[in-house]
């Protein structure tokens, strides 16, 4: 593959407009991130802040229903406030005190019919009627109040009221008072009901705010697009009456303020960078491409064919060699499919008759149930002979090398020709021994008839002593001619591996005169003297193949 001066620009721009890509998403990425994370923080203030809201108004409301019960409860207050109804006790009592101690608004006493016994607002005596004052909110308190137990304490009914001036936490106990019966401690609840209230003023808000951490904490008819933080204020009957509004303190907004010049010096020495990256990107793609060069050339100078597949059967990288392999496909290019290639070595015959695409979509099968880590062979059209292998690659895929092994092929060939000459004229030296020991055997064996005939006297005495002996040493020599026949034979059996041994037992005297009478004669054309001298403790016989102790 040549590269020219487009093909490096090509490369600089496939590899620079990523990294730019990248850029932009770390940047868009992180701004996303911190902002969400600043959003995320603001928003758990401000249910922090909410959750802070509603525990102010429930402690307010706790802490009023309590001074109620306090008053309400109490033995003295029924008989002041509803036995015998004494005004001037009640303003020391629940009049001007509540006031000045506890910030109270307004003070009310309540018969049975729920006509007005006392009313006292801001500290002042005056005739002023709740129930007119607050419409219906303060009966549906009352109501809650009077359902209690008569003979159990009271329980103080809760809620908010709203009047033309404001905004009011309201608590309603019924009076109950106490006394003593058998020893026993009895409660007895009255018709009579104290109202205590008190006004969500600008004063009480502002403790609010010091106090839970609510800036700016301010009650307002409707919410608008500014505010932050709210919580709904509910009358007794349900129906909105306001909103409880505040602007908490947002560390989201704080960080974000804090964060945002170092993100941007972030962002600025980040671009900076890999513009720094490309330009020496630039400056070495050229020398990639060299190299590129180089190793394609070398590849090309092997005498192997190398080629690489990827994990979906498609090329990668390829050498010259392989081309000549594959009988020099047109259109080769990097991306090729396996199959592809298959149909063109189909079409020049390089996979056998038939069909080019239903033998390449054979082989291709076959190939994949090979898998990555065998070995093939395949002769060319030309009769070369080449040998394949593939290796698995770690990332996927495969490698293929092809190595012509065409001269090691004719040379095997040849070494089995060879060795099949040579084991046939193995055999016929065999066969020429067998022959030749039959007709030594057939004239050796009329010599050893003959010789033990004529030792053994069957037509009479030979006359000398010398000839009887003569005829044992022929008799003798010619078993042991016949024997080393024998030997030979069994030679041609040990080269074939059918040679069987057979163990029998050995007279030890009798194997020495054996051999001292077949050495007699040479003994005597030198004019020695052979002595024999058996010892007494030498064994008699011992367990041996004698065939082979004579040919030794």
């Amino acid at each position: 593959m040549n590269y020219s001066g487009d093909d490096i620009k090509g490369v600089f721009r496939n590899l620079s407009v990523p990294f730019w890509a990248v850029l932009v998403f770390i940047i868009l990425t992180i701004s996303g991130l911190v902002f969400v994370a600043t959003q995320g923080q603001n928003r758990n203030a401000i249910d922090a802040s909410v959750h802070l809201a509603h525990a102010a108004i429930a402690t307010m409301q706790r802490h009023l229903s309590d001074l109620t019960v306090e008053y309400g409860y109490w033995d003295q207050a029924v008989d002041k406030l509803v036995t015998k109804p004494d005004l001037e006790w009640a303003d020391e009592t629940i009049g001007p005190y509540l006031v000045e101690t506890y910030n109270i608004s307004s003070s009310y006493v309540l018969g049975a019919n729920n006509q007005l016994v006392y009313s006292s607002l801001l500290g002042e005596r005056i005739v002023d009627d709740p129930l007119t004052r607050f419409s219906g909110s303060l009966e549906i308190l009352i109501a809650k109040a009077r359902s209690g137990s008569p003979s159990a304490a009271p329980e103080p009914a809760t809620g908010m009221l709203q009047d033309t001036d404001g905004v009011y936490l309201a608590a309603v106990v019924v009076l109950t008072t106490y006394f003593t019966k058998d020893g026993e401690e009895i409660d007895q609840a009255t018709e009579s009901v104290l109202v205590l209230t008190r006004k969500l003023d600008d004063d009480l808000l502002g403790e609010l705010a010091e106090d839970y951490l609510l800036p700016n904490l301010r009650i307002t008819r409707s919410l608008d697009n500014n505010v932050i933080a709210s919580v709904p204020l509910f009358d007794t009957d349900k129906s909105p009456i306001g909103f409880l509004v505040w602007e908490p303190d947002l560390p989201g907004t704080r960080i974000l303020s804090v964060l945002i010049p170092g993100l941007v010096g972030v962002f600025i020495l980040m671009a900076i960078m890999i513009f720094i990256f490309i330009r020496r990107e630039k400056k070495f793609s050229h020398l990639l491409v060299q190299n590129s060069k180089l190793l394609k050339s070398t590849l090309d100078s092997v005498d192997q064919g190398i080629a690489s597949w990827d994990d979906q059967n498609q090329l990668l990288t390829w050498n010259a060699k392989c081309e000549d392999f594959w009988y020099v496909p047109e259109g080769i290019r990097v991306g090729m499919s396996k199959r592809e290639l298959l149909r063109h070595i189909g079409s020049q015959g390089g996979l056998g008759l038939g069909d080019t695409f239903d033998v390449a979509e054979k082989r291709f099968q076959e190939l994949l149930q090979e898998g990555a880590n065998s070995s093939d062979a395949f002769n060319l059209l030309d009769g070369r002979h080449i040998t394949l292998y593939r290796y698995p690659m770690p990332s996927g895929g495969h490698t293929i090398v092809y190595t012509d092994v065409t001269e090691r092929h004719n040379y095997e060939n040849q070494l089995k020709y060879t060795k099949k000459l040579a084991e046939e004229g193995n055999r016929a030296k065999s066969a020429f021994i067998a022959n030749m020991s039959h007709e030594f055997r057939t004239p050796l064996n009329a010599i050893i008839g003959f010789s033990e005939m004529m030792s053994e006297h069957v037509y009479g005495k030979l006359g000398s002593e010398k000839y009887e002996e003569y005829s044992v040493v022929i008799n003798t020599a010619g078993r042991h001619l016949l024997e080393q026949i024998n030997q030979v034979l069994d030679i041609s059996k040990i080269e074939v591996g059918k040679l069987s041994l057979e163990y029998s037992l050995l007279n030890i005297a009798e194997f020495i005169n054996y051999s001292a009478r077949l050495v007699e004669p040479q003994v005597r054309t030198k004019k020695q003297n052979l002595v024999l001298d058996i010892s007494p403790i030498c064994p008699r016989c011992m367990l041996t193949v004698q065939s082979s102790i004579r040919f030794c």
